[in-house]
């Protein structure tokens, strides 16, 4: 299956178009993965059918489990990560962008002369 960038008229390319993380207090997280098959036409323009769903428990196994994390358009590969620094990595950049919205939202709120 591919998974990369398609160039060839009548090729395929599978790619995930919806991506949600589970991690409900006290269990394990999970990452479902909705599933869509990219076909490019003739006329350049492309059509998507869905393909299924792919889930992922996050269980101990899958922290300690190593992966080569590359370059989406090329396929490159740029490190090795593990299911750890994945879910470190997401967990971070949730915290980043929530702080970083509060605060948007706090100097909106706050009245003129009052900073």
């Amino acid at each position: 299956m591919n998974y990369l960038p398609i160039t060839e008229p009548g090729t395929v390319r599978k790619r995930a178009n919806r991506v949600e993380m589970n991690n409900q207090y006290g269990g394990s997280p999970s990452i479902v993965w909705i599933e869509e098959d990219q076909i490019l036409l003739a006329d350049g323009t492309y059509k998507y059918a869905n393909a299924g769903m792919l889930l992922n428990v996050i269980d101990e196994e899958a922290l300690s489990e190593t992966f080569p994390m590359i370059d989406p358009d090329t396929g490159q590969e740029i490190r090795m990560m593990t299911g750890q620094e994945l879910m470190l990595a997401v967990q971070s950049y949730y915290v980043f962008r929530a702080r970083k919205r509060d605060a948007e939202n706090a100097s909106v709120a706050m009245p003129t002369g009052q900073g």
